[in-house]
């Protein structure tokens, strides 16, 4: 394969354009060969896709969670709502590796199948990481449209005029989680592209049953009311919000995002 000059002086000058390229050249041409990079405690993390990188790094390089969760308080038991490939749940077990994280890992996007598959089965957690493909959605539905996109932008929220056409996902209802665990859960975190407020609003019984919530908000999200709107649901609950991001700019469509961080009742740091 012959490069222009153009193209090998931007590869040369560009650290991060040189390695999105090498993720893309190998997905495209070598998808059975595995890349994984380690992230400490023994674990690996897999780049199964082009796109794999920015999520990897957003969560292990530029550790955008790490100031949110108290270094002094242990999680044994958490749900990851939007786990897109499950480097959320692995950056945590990694984070303590004397515990063992027992994690179900929510995501309906179907690239995240093979990428969770790879991630439990390269640091042997079948026995603690669970995937359940379905979306948040509301409660009196049994599917809703789904986009899947590339770097992490997949959500029920149509996008382009020219994208492809969404695909139905089921429904996750609250018993699959509720039947399944007996005892509270140690942390939720939500990162579900703008329906929070389905969550909010239809999985009460989950949330009552949550210590601490890691929650990232977008302003365009189906409650219509933006930031005051969950600030108002999460008190209604019982959450007392400690610590929260400045609201950013969205990117690839107008409105705002950022992440807050909340504690059931009388819970503490």
């Amino acid at each position: 394969m012959n490069f222009s000059l153009s193209t090998r002086w931007l590869l040369a000058t560009f650290p991060k354009l040189r390695t999105r390229f090498a993720h893309a050249f190998q997905t495209d041409f070598f998808s059975d060969i595995e890349v994984a990079l380690p992230v400490g405690g023994n674990l690996w993390a897999p780049l199964p896709f082009h796109d794999a990188y920015d999520s990897f790094s957003e969560i292990f390089i530029e550790r955008e969670y790490e100031d949110f969760l108290p270094t002094n308080t242990c999680y044994d038991r958490i749900l990851d709502f939007g786990a897109h490939f499950g480097y959320f749940s692995l950056w945590l077990q990694s984070r303590q590796p004397e515990r063992l994280l027992e994690a179900l890992l929510v995501e309906p996007d179907e690239r995240s199948q093979m990428a969770i598959d790879r991630l439990v089965q390269r640091n042997t957690l079948s026995d603690r990481f669970q995937h359940i493909s379905a979306a948040v959605g509301p409660k009196e539905q049994e599917t809703i449209a789904f986009h899947s996109r590339p770097f992490m932008a997949s959500s029920t929220f149509d996008g382009k005029e020219d994208e492809d056409l969404p695909t139905r996902k089921r429904i996750l209802r609250e018993d699959e989680i509720l039947g399944q665990c007996s005892q509270s859960f140690d942390l939720v975190k939500v990162d579900i592209e703008g329906s929070e407020w389905s969550l909010l609003r239809d999985y009460e019984g989950i949330l009552r049953n949550t210590k601490r919530l890691l929650l990232e908000w977008h302003s365009w999200h189906e409650g219509g009311g933006g930031l005051p709107q969950i600030k108002e649901r999460l008190s209604a609950l019982g959450f007392r919000i400690e610590k929260e991001s400045t609201p950013q700019p969205a990117t690839g469509r107008e409105g705002e995002v950022g992440l807050l961080a909340a504690v059931m009742g009388n819970e503490t740091s």
